[in-house]
This record gives C-alpha cells, structure tokens and sequence, in this order.
C-alpha cells in the first residue's frame, strides 16, 4: 500500500469518526430529551438537553427534584444505556469501514 493510499485511509476513517460522533450526538441527545430530561426531573442548572446523557447525575441529585414515579438509579441506568449507545453510534461507521476494507481485501486474495 502507496503513502497516498494510508493518507487516505486515515482521512477517511477519521471522517467516519467524525460523522458516527455528530451523528451520535444528534440521535442519542434528541433520545434523551424525549425520554429523561423534563419528564423524569425538573433541572433547576438546565442546559439544555444535547449531551446531556454525557455528565454525571450528581448535581442534579443534589439540587433538582424527581417526577412521580422516577428513581435516580432508573435514570442513572438509562444514562448508562445512552452513553453505551452513544459510542457505540461513534464507532460503528468505523468498523464498518474495516469490516468492507477487509471483506474486500479477502475477496481479492481468493
């Protein structure tokens, strides 16, 4: 492999990266504003609900308070789930790439 074709691998990778992390962002940050923020507690420090899955529960533990029927382990457990999901989306286009790079690759030997 040429230096322009790993130049290239890199910049496209690193695209995939990029677009799986905006991607990620929008999807995930719009999941949690529907599902947690406002419904299960009021944010009395708001900034609003895109990325908000990212930062610990702790101030809001301290200063906000719960809707009926919400515990902070349940929502704690859901932000877990959301981070998860989060990296997962970053990464995927990723893998995908060298999943298809390699499936190509192994195709050309046989």
């Amino acid at each position: 492999m040429s230096k322009d074709g790993i130049a290239k691998g890199i910049f496209v990778s690193a695209m995939m990266v990029i677009c799986g992390l905006i991607l990620g962002a929008i999807i995930i940050s719009a999941s949690w504003s529907v599902v947690i923020h406002e419904r299960a507690f009021h944010c009395v420090d708001d900034t609003g609900a895109f990325l908000g899955f990212m930062g610990g529960l702790d101030s809001c533990r301290m200063h906000d308070t719960l809707s009926a029927g919400w515990t902070w382990d349940r929502i704690e457990t859901i932000r877990v789930i959301h981070v998860s999901v989060f990296w997962v989306m970053a990464f995927c286009p990723l893998l995908y790439l060298v999943y298809n790079k390699g499936f190509k690759t192994h195709a050309q030997l046989c």
